[in-house]
């Protein structure tokens, strides 16, 4: 049985789209609630303050109290922003970078980040930083890119930070310097950072600018796979198969895998398949093993052509097919580049049970192949947050209606959450990412913690007095984030008590 495949060496810096700029710098930024009248637009004038009108325009951005109303907000944050609010500055830069709202305008963009940096503000450095190193309209400058994302990582960025360690891990726009990179890898990872969690255990693992611990490299594998961390999942699921750093532990092993591969990463489907194989115990047949390899050949990883291929020679966890074999080991040697020689024999062999025409098929359909995202192979045509939602619903034993509460919506938007479950709407605002963002945080560390939903389930179902006497799943129902961030808390103390 060959070794589990290793991870990627390293997460590498955001790159576009501009994944950090998807969410307006609203956290914590809302003071008050400004009365904002049903069905009416108040006049700009009527708003002096820049930063109510900022707060209005993140309202109408968000959808929090009003109908949202991109153009709306645009014209908010534009007047704040020309009155010299740094947030909203910031925030209209990210709608002209993203499109959201008006047309993409690179330079606009720029111009007020740049007026945002100019009074300090961290974010507006680390989106010049990204401009600068991945904007197309722009010319790449890693020097510039690295300049801005020091200055917003010195002032506690996180984002900034892990990703000035990217760059000094690889050696773009600054020297190639292995401390360096773990020293902002650790500033990151100390304020949650899970990529930066993932690297930093990466750079452990390898001896690479830290003297080699494995055991601390499983330690920051763990709080990033806590954070739902697909990486680091997988990360940590080799550590426990290969007793690196950790006692050698299959179950262990399988359960983190496991968390990885359903989340669609291919490294993670392909090790948990060798390790079925492997460990018969766990009570996995060659059909999970030929599974969990069709889904990552089907995303392009070389070595689970090869397996799936070899499990359709011999009929092994699926029907015996010579053709789809053949197909399978010539796509990871043909488009994949995999170099093992002893690839040439085993094709020729399967070749002699094919005709000519079969042959002249596959060799078409290697032509044209091409990887698949996670999203195409499961066949999932909801986006990945409402897929959560629709899991979760299942796992803690809820009602299709409580979607709703999940998600911030009121009763009146009962038939958008059912159409938004079945795929015909679309998720967005702030807010809703917002929210389930700290569920995800909660199903991740109960997950974790409990290790069987049953018992997770009875969890949220019982009262308890660090919630005042109130039941979990009440709290979450209530659909609050100031419930959400009470019973993440609560979760936070009792993992931390035992």
């Amino acid at each position: 049985m060959q070794t589990l495949r290793a991870n990627e060496q390293r997460q590498a810096p955001n790159r576009v789209p501009f994944l950090s700029w998807d969410e307006p710098v609203s956290e914590g930024l809302i003071t008050q609630n400004l009365p904002v009248p049903s069905g009416a637009n108040p006049g700009l004038a009527e708003l002096v303050d820049p930063g109510a009108l900022f707060n209005l325009g993140l309202k109408y951005a968000t959808g929090e109290g009003v109908q949202p109303d991109l153009a709306r907000a645009i014209a908010c944050y534009r007047e704040s922003a020309e009155n010299g609010y740094a947030r909203a500055q910031v925030n209209l830069g990210c709608m002209y970078v993203t499109g959201q709202g008006t047309s993409k305008d690179s330079a606009e963009a720029l111009k007020w980040f740049q007026k945002a940096a100019a009074q300090g503000m961290d974010r507006a450095k680390y989106n010049l930083g990204l401009m600068y190193l991945s904007d197309e309209s722009l010319e790449r400058n890693d020097v510039v890119a690295v300049k801005w994302f020091r200055e917003a990582a010195e002032q506690g960025l996180a984002e900034a930070q892990f990703d000035l360690g990217c760059l000094h891990e690889i050696g773009e726009g600054a020297k190639q310097d292995l401390r360096e990179a773990a020293k902002w890898y650790r500033l990151a990872a100390e304020q949650d950072n899970a990529k930066a969690q993932h690297n930093l255990g990466m750079l452990y693992l390898r001896g690479a600018g830290v003297v080699r611990d494995p055991a601390a490299a499983a330690r920051w594998f763990r709080r990033a796979a806590e954070q739902g961390w697909d990486k680091a999942q997988n990360s940590l699921g080799i550590l426990y198969a290969s007793g690196d750093g950790l006692p050698e532990d299959a179950i262990e092993a399988a359960r983190w895998l496991r968390q990885a591969a359903e989340q669609g990463l291919a490294a993670a489907q392909l090790n948990l398949g060798s390790l079925y194989e492997k460990e018969p115990s766990l009570g996995h047949g060659p059909a999970e093993s030929a599974k969990l390899y069709r889904w990552a050949a089907e995303q392009g990883i070389a070595l689970a052509q090869v397996r799936l291929g070899r499990f359709y020679a011999v009929g092994v966890g699926l029907a015996k097919n010579n053709f789809e074999a053949y197909k399978w080991i010539t796509i990871a040697v043909e488009r994949g580049g995999l170099d093992d020689p002893s690839l040439t024999g085993i094709r020729h062999s399967i070749a002699k049970a094919l005709s000519s025409t079969q042959l002249a098929e596959i060799q078409e359909l290697v032509r044209t192949w091409r990887a698949k995202s996670w999203k195409e192979v499961s066949g999932d045509d909801l986006s990945a947050p409402v897929f959560f939602i629709t899991k979760l619903i299942e796992t803690w034993g809820l009602k299709q209606t409580d979607a709703a509460s999940l998600l911030g919506f009121g009763t009146d938007d009962q038939e958008y959450v059912n159409d938004l479950l079945q795929g015909k709407e679309t998720l967005q605002g702030q807010d809703t990412e917002e929210r389930i963002a700290y569920l995800f945080q909660i199903r991740a560390i109960l997950r974790a913690f409990f290790r069987d939903e049953d018992v997770e389930k009875m969890w949220l179902r019982k009262s308890t007095p660090l919630l005042d006497g109130s039941k979990p799943i009440d709290l979450i129902l209530d659909g609050s984030k100031e419930s959400f961030r009470r019973v993440r808390e609560c979760i936070d103390l009792i993992t931390r008590r035992l």
